[in-house]
């Protein structure tokens, strides 16, 4: 090849180049982007993306939890006694109800409420809805029904039941555990209807109890807990008094 015919193509290479150059593209390497899986947010840095929260997360997180599981027990419940179809969880966490059935739960357990679902129907049939049920007003007048429309058989069965699982707690016996209360205690409990005063009414340990405290603690005790006034709704129903005796006689109190 010639020296002439050698600088031709290297001219001729070099003008390919400067005519190509400005249609070349240049490889975009796309930045890593970190997603929350919750909300859909992206993230351009690690760091962000690891302090990140949102509703949605935190809530998933709160239904893998006793509380989280309570609550949605109780939304189903609370749907079913209307006679609806209960949604599922995922609408659950979505739900503007949400945070009231997430309440419910801890006010349930802060009052010792020992029949939540009872609580429910009764909110049912008041048409109060679940944003109020916390409130003390509500709560009282559910007690009030309580008091004018239970069963004292019921009365006396879940007085059993509360008396069994706080022994429990103590490590008592279900028949040792008035020893460990006192009167002020006692009417606090059956001011909240937790124990029954039908089930003191015919409990020999209780009075022992009565018989052993001052005066004035008696007297304070009978001021909140009119054992009389229950007593005379048993005069006419001597079967219903009869049972309520074999329940008490069976714990040994």
């Amino acid at each position: 090849m010639t020296r002439k015919k050698a600088a031709e193509d290297v001219l001729s290479a070099a003008t390919l180049l400067s005519q190509t150059s400005g249609r070349r593209r240049v490889a975009v390497i796309p930045e890593k982007l970190w997603k929350c899986e919750y909300c859909s947010a992206d993230f351009k840095h690690e760091t962000a993306f690891m302090k990140h929260s949102c509703r949605p997360m935190e809530r998933t997180q709160e239904m893998k939890s006793p509380d989280g599981q309570a609550a949605y027990h109780y939304y189903g419940e609370w749907f079913r006694l209307q006679g609806r179809k209960c949604p599922s969880v995922d609408a659950f966490k979505t739900s503007s109800k949400y945070n009231s059935f997430k309440n419910f739960v801890e006010f349930s357990r802060r009052v010792s409420m020992p029949n939540p679902v009872a609580y429910l129907r009764f909110m049912i049939d008041s048409e109060i809805s679940p944003t109020l049920w916390c409130r003390p007003a509500s709560y009282s007048l559910y007690l009030t029904h309580v008091e004018n429309n239970i069963d004292p058989i019921l009365a006396v069965q879940d007085t059993i039941r509360f008396l069994c699982a706080e022994s429990g707690k103590i490590d008592l016996a279900p028949n040792e555990i008035f020893e460990a209360m006192t009167l002020t205690d006692m009417a606090l409990l059956c001011q909240r209807r937790l124990i029954s005063p039908y089930f003191l009414i015919y409990s020999t340990r209780f009075r022992n109890v009565l018989s052993a405290a001052t005066k004035d603690e008696q007297s304070k005790f009978i001021a909140q807990v009119p054992l009389n006034h229950w007593a005379s709704k048993l005069i006419d129903n001597p079967a219903i008094a009869e049972k309520i005796k074999h329940l008490v006689k069976e714990i040994g109190v």
